[in-house]
Order: C-alpha cells, then sequence, then structure tokens
C-alpha cells in the first residue's frame, strides 16, 4: 500500500513538472516568427516615399479589404491557376502600389524549406511579368522611368523559412530590414 502511494506521487510530480515545462519546450520548438505584415511593414518604412498602395494579408478575415485572397493570389503570381503552394503557407502579407507604378513588397512564411524555393521561383515570375509589362507598354502608357528602376533592382530573398521580395527604388534595404527583423 505504501508503495503504491510513493509511486503515485512521483507520477503527480513527473506530469506537474511536465505541465510546466511545456511552454518552454514548445517555444524552443516553434520559436519566435515575426508575423508577415510586421516585417512587411518594416520593409514599407525602409523605403520612405512611397506611392498610394494597399496591404493585403492573409491572416485577415476573409472578405475584409485588406483579405489576401486566392483570386488576388492567381492574379499576381499563378500562371496556370491558383499555386498550391499558397495553400502550405502560414502566412503571407503583400503590399502593392496603386496605378501604373512597379512597386511591390512580399513577404512569405512558409511550413517548410522546399516551399520556400517554390515561392521564391513564383517571385521571380512575378517580377518578369512586371518587366514585359514595363517594356511592352511604356510608351503607350506614359509609364514612369521610375517603374524600369525599380525592377532593375527588384530582390528576391530567402531567409530561414520566409521568403521576402521588394520591387522598389532601394529594394536591398528593404530586403536588410526583413532579414533584421527575421534573425
Amino acid at each position: 500500500m505504501i508503495t503504491n502511494h510513493i509511486f503515485f506521487r512521483r507520477r503527480r510530480a513527473v506530469l506537474i513538472a511536465l505541465l510546466l515545462l511545456m511552454p518552454i519546450l514548445s517555444s524552443c520548438l516553434i520559436g519566435n516568427s515575426p508575423d508577415t505584415s510586421a516585417v512587411l511593414s518594416e520593409m514599407q518604412k525602409t523605403a520612405g516615399d512611397l506611392p498610394a498602395g494597399n496591404t493585403y494579408t492573409t491572416k485577415s478575415t476573409p472578405g475584409a479589404p485588406d483579405h489576401l485572397s486566392e483570386s488576388l493570389l492567381t492574379a499576381l503570381y499563378g500562371t496556370n491557376g491558383y499555386p498550391e503552394v499558397f495553400g502550405r503557407a502560414e502566412s503571407i502579407s503583400l503590399w502593392i502600389s496603386s496605378g501604373l507604378h512597379a512597386c511591390e513588397f512580399a513577404v512569405f512564411l512558409c511550413s517548410n524549406r522546399r516551399d520556400t524555393e517554390e515561392i521564391a521561383d513564383l517571385c521571380l515570375g512575378r517580377i518578369d511579368t512586371m518587366q514585359h509589362f514595363v517594356n511592352a507598354n511604356s510608351a503607350k502608357l506614359s509609364l514612369e522611368e521610375a517603374s524600369s528602376a525599380n525592377l532593375k533592382e527588384a530582390t528576391v530573398a530567402v531567409v530561414g523559412r520566409y521568403v521576402i521580395m521588394a520591387v522598389s527604388s532601394d529594394a536591398k534595404s528593404a530586403v536588410s530590414a526583413a532579414k533584421e527583423m527575421i534573425s
């Protein structure tokens, strides 16, 4: 009888110790990944004087004006429909300039490293599409020379599970700000 009592006491002590350690262990496994919206905000701060634009995120409520929908992602990055890799992303935030300015920032938090490579390729494709549009339409639409310059400075970077895309006059500084916040 005494043996059972000691056994249950030890078992209860171990259970309490595990419950107390669980938050610490889970934070080590998950890590503190900054929210994509916060990273995007840091990128925008470095860009200085940006044209008018809109911010979208997958974290907002569907139907809200800032919700990043599958249809918008398809329009921006899809070639043959919605890229399935976006469905596996933990969070996506992007800022798109209004009008005919080639100025965009995007932050993707992927669930694994393999997805970062696929999303980085989609970002490079987005930049290529923008470049073709500007080249084909700059005379017809009187596009500013800044659009071409922004596209020449465009940068895509992979930082851990994040993919960062910057199309602006100072894309390198925007990506550096993102990297600093993520690291």
